[in-house]
């Protein structure tokens, strides 16, 4: 990579006298090949706990084998603290300051034994030294009398600093512990830099998308101020993670960042450098088979992709809730990155009516949780089958009043069904005029009244006929129209 790099710084320059923006172009060129040339593998991610602390992580240090959060929930002084969790996202430590009037953190660092703390104020940050046992050491202005913001830090015997606002100034800057005088700064991709981590003479630093900035984190060489790598953050490209917090533990990357899929709370995401992630994503996650004719098989084709930078892993899929759905893929299964499989999804229903099922897709991406196709259809009879209500029972009425019930005639079939007429064996049950003849469309229904007009006392019952075309009772019975 050196080698690489001094090759370009070469051409760069022989350019230079050739072209006078040839210092963009080269940038450019540097960057698009650096994106690409090394990879980064998400090996966990670690769950913290769902508190109003927690859920406004913001600074994140590694130290002793424990992760350190900052928070910027400043309301009941919950920021007026830090806390320690392991990689199981246990909490093991705490510090208390000293001083209640430090709150609202942004950005966390250590030196091994005391803690750098961005103090948020109304129009300005501070870098606060604290010790271990919760006493202020030092305080720390910026340099510029003006009001700048900071986003993160990171420490490598001075202290690393990343401005966001205002815009002109967002850069990373190496501050001097003692006079808070500027030392080095490097130039950063975008307007929001956040989090901060140091790993030899490489800077990481995390984008924000608040100004439309792609969410990614970049690798830059401190001293010749190079971009060697960049990869984007767990979530999707284009949906924002509100990135916070970095740090290096010696070995492993951490980042503090909202889960995937969701707007509030946070994630610790472990990275090991080289190598690469998986990115799941589905062509859909929802399909509607419609009407399937019993014993018939309906087929849908699903996709799944792979927009990661390692090979994803399909290790099983599973259905819940129904039977009668299946599919052609095997597992496990392997999809490169870059690429994708297409499978299909099969619904054969057995019996009327409406039918529904997940289909589970377990994989080997850390960043997100088990893929769901929620699956539905309806099973229908292929001829005409009618259904109407087999009883009713009018209760007692008093004789020569009149009562009517709306009866549901419906078409369980994909074909149409022709009713002709009607009859009863009293005239105390009866239908309008002009009701039949009808059609009732494919899997359509019609209500008709049925009219109860009792002509003496007692028990009264009486059978309705209905004549029609259909499979299953070409003459349908509603029986024991009735009357106590």
């Amino acid at each position: 990579m050196r080698e690489l790099f001094t090759l370009l710084k070469f051409f760069e320059r022989v350019f230079q006298r050739l072209f006078k923006n040839i210092s963009i172009i080269f940038l450019v060129i540097v960057f698009i090949f650096s994106s690409n040339s090394n990879a980064q593998n998400l090996v966990q991610v670690i769950n913290l706990p769902n508190d109003n602390f927690f859920n406004y992580g913001y600074g994140l240090a590694a130290k002793d084998g424990l992760l350190w959060v900052s928070s910027s929930y400043s309301t009941g002084n919950l920021g007026a603290r830090l806390y320690a969790v392991d990689t199981l996202g246990i909490v093991r430590d705490s510090i208390f300051f000293s001083s209640s009037h430090l709150n609202s953190s942004q950005g966390l660092a250590t030196d091994g034994d005391n803690f750098y703390f961005v103090q948020r104020y109304t129009a300005r940050c501070r870098i606060i030294k604290i010790a271990r046992n919760g006493q202020i050491l030092d305080s720390l202005n910026w340099p510029e009398a003006s009001s700048i913001y900071l986003g993160g830090l990171g420490y490598d015997g001075q202290i690393w600093a990343s401005v966001y606002y205002p815009n002109t100034s967002a850069a990373l800057y190496r501050i001097d512990k003692t006079t808070s005088q500027v030392l080095d700064t490097i130039p950063v991709f975008g307007l929001q830099p956040q989090g901060i981590a140091v790993k030899g003479d490489t800077i990481f630093y995390v984008m924000d998308g608040f100004d439309g900035d792609d969410e990614r984190i970049y690798a830059v060489n401190r001293f010749t101020k190079d971009t060697l790598f960049s990869f984007h953050v767990p979530e999707n490209p284009g949906v924002r993670q509100n990135p916070r917090g970095l740090a290096w533990d010696g070995k492993y990357l951490y980042l503090l960042a909202e889960p995937v899929g969701a707007s509030t709370g946070r994630k610790i995401y472990k990275y090991a450098i080289g190598g690469g992630s998986p990115l799941i994503s589905l062509s859909t996650n929802f399909y509607d088979f419609g009407n399937i004719i019993l014993g018939n098989t309906a087929t849908f084709t699903a996709t799944i992709y792979n927009q990661g930078t390692a090979n994803l892993r399909i290790d099983s899929l599973r259905f819940f809730y129904s039977q009668r759905f299946s599919t052609t893929l095997t597992t496990p299964y392997i999809i490169s990155p870059g690429n994708n499989v297409n499978f299909q999804i099969y619904f054969t229903p057995l019996n009327y009516g409406p039918d529904s099922a997940d289909l589970y897709i377990y994989h080997n991406d850390q960043a997100r949780p088990a893929q769901v196709i929620r699956l539905k259809g309806m099973g229908v009879y292929g001829s005409g089958v009618i259904n109407i209500p087999s009883n009713y029972d009018f209760g007692t009425r008093r004789v020569g009043s009149t009562f009517f019930w709306y009866m549901k005639i419906e078409n369980q079939s994909a074909q149409a069904i022709n009713i002709n007429s009607w009859s009863t064996s009293r005239s105390d049950f009866y239908l309008e005029e002009n009701v039949f003849p009808t059609t009732i469309s494919p899997y359509g229904f019609k209500y008709i009244r049925v009219w109860f007009k009792p002509q003496s006392a007692g028990l009264i019952t009486d059978t309705l006929r209905i004549f029609n075309n259909s499979s299953n009772a070409p003459e349908a019975k509603v029986f024991s129209l009735w009357k106590r």
